[in-house]
């Protein structure tokens, strides 16, 4: 799997949202995932 890229708009919204990097590696390791094509996706996951 290619690494995945975290764009500039990303990690603003992140930040906004206070959403940490190991919350976004824990939704791409453990989340549930919708392919819009080969090489897009949505990933998610439910946080308590």
């Amino acid at each position: 799997m290619a690494p995945a890229l975290v764009t500039r708009h990303a990690r603003d919204r992140m930040a906004e949202r206070n959403i940490y990097e190991v919350m976004l590696m824990d939704v791409i390791d453990f989340g549930e995932t919708r392919y819009r094509d080969s090489t897009h996706l949505w990933a998610y996951k439910d946080f308590p």
